[in-house]
């Protein structure tokens, strides 16, 4: 399974390699694929890309506001991230404020600048990369669809296993029939739901985002 990540440090709205072959797969383990769901199940994620791309993200400022049920150790419970999108997606200004943090980090393509003393990043920061505006997924050759079936909401769910080596974990993508929206994404034991969807320059992105880990909100 591989990520199509529209994080908030980059805004990068692109999408990797999607479904290498849409023919039957065979694992060692498992039974052969049927190639019209897995040609149903490219599609519905074709479809959740397209849904979730905007035309334009230049000029724009995402503000990202966060709330840990569980802090750590002299963590604090709210926070915010603020990215700011300038004439092109590669001249940005990302801002953390977080309790004692606040962190300034501007990039212009390749180049970065921190404009704040240097602080460490709490550990909310990796959520909110990989979740933020949206992250989408893509299936490629060791991905193994199971099936589609109707889901909560009016939407369709696929079922698959990824396989890495011998690591092998279940997942469940759930796409809105309609609209298109991916309102969740649950990899192992890691679910993301995405819900509250807006528009924003052709394309809808969830206002509210949760993340789970063993069914426990964090």
């Amino acid at each position: 399974m591989s990520s199509i990540l529209l994080a908030p440090i980059s805004l990068l709205f692109t999408v990797s390699p999607i479904a290498l072959a849409q023919t039957a797969t065979l694992h060692p383990s498992a039974q052969p694929e049927d190639p019209k769901i897995r040609a149903q199940a490219v599609r519905l994620l074709e479809l959740a890309v397209q849904a979730s791309t905007p035309t334009s993200v230049t000029n724009v400022q995402l503000v990202t506001r966060f709330h840990l049920n569980n802090p750590g150790p002299g963590e604090v419970s709210d926070g915010e991230h603020i990215v700011t999108v300038g004439s092109w997606w590669k001249l940005r200004r990302n801002e953390w404020n977080y309790g004692s943090t606040h962190l300034i980090l501007v990039r212009n393509g390749d180049l970065r600048q921190r404009i704040t003393p240097e602080a460490p990043l709490p550990p909310i920061a990796e959520v909110i990369d990989n979740t933020t505006p949206i992250d989408l997924v893509e299936f490629d050759r060791t991905d193994l669809i199971r099936s589609i079936e109707r889901g909560p909401q009016e939407s369709l769910c696929i079922s698959f296993d990824s396989i890495a080596g011998d690591r092998q974990q279940a997942g469940l993508i759930c796409v809105d029939r309609e609209k298109h929206w991916l309102m969740s994404k649950k990899i192992g034991d890691a679910l993301t739901v995405n819900s509250r969807f807006v528009p924003f320059n052709g394309a809808f992105m969830p206002a509210h985002v949760e993340h789970y880990v063993g069914n426990m909100l964090q």
